[in-house]
């Protein structure tokens, strides 16, 4: 009996929802059938069908078309910045700057500026890049994909950590009467 009365309970809910209905049916005797109505749906089921099927062809077939073109125009000047650090005293550097010909020096005093540099480190900033150094080897061998990681993500170390090269330095002397050309 119990048995009976569950199934009776179950039976409930599924008609509670066969009941709920959004949009009311109407009466089939005020729906009204005619030819014109039925070739309305025909050609409105052709339409959507020819839409369909030229969408799927369009994203089937697709044509990717370069066009190329030559610059005509001699006149404009090609703005180019190289930064290039070359471990050699500045007045051991030339530069020949060429128009497109070859033959015309263009003015390199205006265009071109050099600033000496030191490359060697003090006893401190060594001692912080082998500290640098050792962390990073850690990171890569222990975490494998961390550097990886930290790379994608622009993950950058304060540079500001870097011991800076004191004033009374004879290379930062040196380089004070060179600050540019």
């Amino acid at each position: 009996m119990r048995r009976l009365n569950a199934v009776r309970e179950s039976k409930e809910p599924l008609k509670i929802v066969k009941e709920l209905d959004a949009f009311p049916k109407i009466d089939d005797c005020y729906v009204e059938t005619t030819a014109r109505s039925g070739g309305v749906s025909i050609l409105m089921f052709a339409c959507i069908g020819v839409l369909i099927l030229s969408e799927v062809y369009n994203y089937a077939s697709y044509e990717v078309v370069y066009e190329y073109g030559v610059d005509s125009d001699t006149s404009s000047d090609l703005k180019l910045n190289v930064d290039i650090t070359v471990a050699m005293p500045c007045n051991a550097i030339g530069a020949d700057l060429l128009d497109k010909t070859g033959k015309h020096n263009i003015d390199h005093e205006n265009n071109l500026s050099e600033t000496n540099t030191v490359f060697t480190l003090t006893d401190e900033q060594e001692k912080h890049m082998r500290n640098y150094q050792k962390s990073s080897r850690y990171i890569r061998d222990t975490y494998h994909s961390m550097h990886e990681t930290m790379w994608d993500r622009g993950i950058v170390i304060d540079s500001s950590a870097f011991p800076h090269r004191p004033a009374n330095d004879k290379h930062q002397k040196m380089l004070a009467g060179f600050e540019g050309f």
